[in-house]
């Protein structure tokens, strides 16, 4: 019988809200540094373009993601609700090398 890569949802959406911030700390600087030097370089509208398409590409990460774990497989978990009798047997989860290649193929 083959094993069976798990994540849980938490992880899932906590990896696209790291992605996301991570775009948004990037347009920003593009941001910065077009209102400083692509005026003088005659690039602010290649500047702007690609600021776009970096925030495009942000809004379809969620998506991108969850196809590239489909492909591997990956199963995703539902998030535990907390208890304060429940035991917890932990499911076969993904390591941090797993995930990040799985985002990794998102990203090429």
């Amino acid at each position: 019988m083959g094993r069976t890569l798990c994540i849980t949802e938490v992880v899932l959406q906590e990896s696209i809200a790291h992605y996301s911030r991570r775009m948004d700390e990037a347009v920003v600087r593009l941001e910065r540094w077009r209102s400083k030097h692509a005026g003088g370089l005659s690039v602010q509208p290649l500047v702007a373009e690609f600021a776009q398409q970096l925030l495009e590409h942000a809004a379809s990460y969620a998506e991108q993601l969850r196809s590239a774990l489909d492909a591997i497989p990956v199963e995703v978990l539902p998030s535990r609700k907390s208890s304060t009798t429940s035991s917890f047997s932990a499911p076969p989860a993904a390591s941090h090398r797993a995930t990040r290649r799985a985002m990794d193929t998102v990203t090429r």
